[in-house]
């Protein structure tokens, strides 16, 4: 199914006029689509019923939009990568000392070595769980553009090694549609719970942490829509990023944070609205204030209960029982894989310190 989004609709979300980064160029965004991988589970005379919602209003003015039929026959499913450990060596010579943050410390900024472990496209109904990555530069796990209904689970990641700048250390990496990641752990990522641009939705990361990190978790650019980010601790911004990567605008549209904890920003898009519920931690002011060069208000998502945490504990759980009952509950719990136990305390510093 697709969602049209025409001129109009960008510059009703002010994509249109994107302030110069300064001292640079920035790219105004064109009109783009978002196409929902969906399975029809129902039809009655013009009225369709498919099997998950979609994560963007489909409406006249911004284009309306469109019903097509394909298959994905070119899709493998059924598959898995569990219980498996990968170190990548690095020269540990190659020093740097310059990050995005601004900070100056050193540390090891070799390139020249593994970037990902696991790479999941053109897939569906599969998983990762209980792997553990060592010394990468871009990711643990990349769900790429066709990859749908994969689960990544009970897995960590320590000491990526790069340059502490844009494209790298993206721990755990979305770019498609209805995937889970759940009961995670990253470790200096600067991006350790990531979504791409124009991503559909829905997505979920559930139950994870990261530290040591060198930036936000986030969805990333450009309109990525349906993210929820549920019992997640760590750094997250929802918010419109205006001329960072040359425009990345408007991130996160019809995003939920649920009891995450540490800083969050959350900004509510125009057409759309993100909510901010049960955060505890602090509470972070978009990018861009208004300021003198460009005035349009930027709103504060819906917050609720900021400093407590609420109930039920977790949203997703809780739509997951309410929809197919109790036994989806224990079909996402921990089960050890192999009669192993993963129940190891995270350690405050990794042993293999940058």
């Amino acid at each position: 199914m697709r969602r049209i989004g025409n001129a109009r609709f960008i510059t009703e979300i002010g994509m249109d006029y994107i302030y110069k980064r300064p001292g640079g160029t920035v790219s105004q965004w064109g009109p783009f689509n978002l196409d929902f991988d969906r399975v029809i589970t129902g039809i009655n005379g013009n009225e369709i019923t498919v099997d998950a919602p979609l994560a963007n209003s489909i409406e006249l003015r911004w284009g309306g939009g469109q019903l097509y039929k394909y298959n994905d026959d070119e899709r493998i499913e059924k598959v898995g990568v569990e219980k498996m450990r990968a170190d990548s060596a690095f020269d540990p010579s190659v020093i740097d000392t310059t990050m995005d943050n601004g900070k100056t410390d050193p540390y090891y900024a070799d390139e020249k070595h593994t970037e990902r472990f696991v790479m999941m496209n053109s897939v569906k109904n599969a998983w990762v769980r209980d792997v553990t990555g060592y010394h990468l530069i871009y990711a643990l796990v990349q769900m790429g553009r066709n990859a749908k209904w994969v689960t990544v689970q009970d897995s960590k990641v320590f000491d990526m090694v790069s340059i502490i700048t844009g494209g790298r250390r993206y721990a755990y990496y979305i770019q498609g549609q209805q995937n889970l990641v759940q009961r995670t752990y990253a470790e200096t990522a600067r991006h350790g719970y990531v979504v791409d641009s124009r991503v559909q939705g829905p997505n979920v990361f559930l139950e994870g942490e990261s530290r040591i990190d060198y930036n936000t978790s986030e969805p990333h650019h450009r309109w990525s829509v349906g993210g929820l980010f549920d019992n997640i601790k760590s750094p997250i911004m929802i918010r419109d990023r205006a001329w960072l990567g040359s425009g990345h605008g408007w991130a996160g549209a019809n995003y939920v944070t649920w009891n995450t904890e540490g800083k969050l920003t959350s900004q509510q898009p125009p057409t759309a609205q993100n909510y901010a519920i049960g955060h505890i931690g602090e509470k972070v002011p978009g990018f861009l204030p208004d300021t003198d060069y460009d005035t349009r208000p930027r709103k504060d998502a819906y917050w609720e209960l900021h400093g407590q945490h609420v109930t039920p504990i977790s949203l997703y759980k809780q739509q997951l029982k309410e929809r197919l009952g109790e036994q989806a509950l224990q079909n996402i719990a921990y089960h050890p894989v192999g009669g192993g136990s993963l129940d190891t305390p995270i350690p405050q510093q990794s042993s293999h310190g940058n």
